[in-house]
């Protein structure tokens, strides 16, 4: 597959991914592990939803960097970037209504 085609497909795929997470979490219906510890740095440290994520993600890379730095690619480093842009972005434009019915509904 063409490089570019690549890159592309990676900033979809993330892109997509940081809407389902926005979408699952904060409609109250849960969320994965990580995004519940971003939740937490969120109400603990004055931090957006995207800027916990790349917190915990700079940390996550840092100790990879250590132990492997193999693993660390440009793409490690763009789907951190561009995942917690988009997580941010998102955000402000869902809404929600409390009714869990409705809210499950929009979620899908």
């Amino acid at each position: 597959m063409e490089n570019g085609k690549r890159w592309l497909l990676l900033a979809a795929g993330t892109a997509v991914y940081a809407l389902g997470i926005d979408l699952g979490c904060h409609a109250g219906f849960g969320g994965t592990t990580l995004s519940t510890l971003w939740n937490g740095l969120c109400l603990h440290i004055p931090v957006t939803f995207g800027e916990a994520s790349a917190i915990v993600a700079a940390v996550m890379i840092a100790v990879s960097l250590l132990l492997d730095r193999k693993q660390i690619r440009w793409g490690t480093l763009f789907y951190q970037i561009f995942y917690s842009f988009c997580l941010d972005l998102f955000l402000p434009l869902l809404r929600y209504s409390g009714a869990a019915a409705v809210d499950l509904f929009l979620m899908l």
